[in-house]
């Protein structure tokens, strides 16, 4: 089953990592890959050191906030999408997540093209997850279950920045 976690909330990761989670304890073999994402913030490091049967890779670039995205960050989402595929095509996991899927296809960092590759790739063997904002309406149909987290009030908008064990 392919899973689309989108929107303009905060929550994306958190619900696609529970998931992962709840996998996991289940004996299911889980991948996460993330996108645009570098470092071990709280969920990433708690995973980490409480998940060790959950494989992690991000694959390298930061977010592209408040800058031109550059060549370098086409050139390692296509390198991510290419371990993506591996790690479907591997047969070691049952769950694999890519997260801020959404982002690099809409930045097209990723074509159409390949993303729907890619899904289809992992229907008969994998369960997929897919999270981040700007989902493409052509991925949504192509999901079998899809849910939009929106935002009504945050303290970001406010001038408050993210907090460590929180949004980090």
């Amino acid at each position: 089953m392919i899973t689309l976690i989108t929107g303009n909330g905060k929550g994306k990761t958190t619900s696609a990592l529970g998931l992962a989670m709840a996998a996991a304890l289940d004996g299911k073999r889980v991948y996460i890959g993330q996108f645009m994402k570098e470092g071990d913030y709280s969920e990433i490091a708690m995973l980490k050191s409480t998940f060790p049967e959950i494989t992690i890779e991000q694959y390298e670039g930061s977010m592209v906030i408040n800058r031109a995205a550059k060549d370098k960050d086409r050139e390692i989402a296509q390198d991510g999408l290419q371990q993506a595929i591996s790690a479907i095509g591997s047969d070691n996991y049952d769950l694999v997540v890519l997260d801020e899927f959404n982002v690099v296809l809409f930045l097209e960092f990723i074509s159409l093209e390949q993303a729907i590759h890619l899904i289809n790739s992992s229907r008969e063997k994998t369960d997929l997850i897919l999270t981040g904002r700007y989902a493409d309406p052509d991925i949504i149909e192509l999901a079998d279950k899809a849910y939009e987290i929106s935002q009504i009030k945050h303290y970001f908008n406010d001038g408050i920045a993210a907090r460590k064990g929180i949004e980090m």
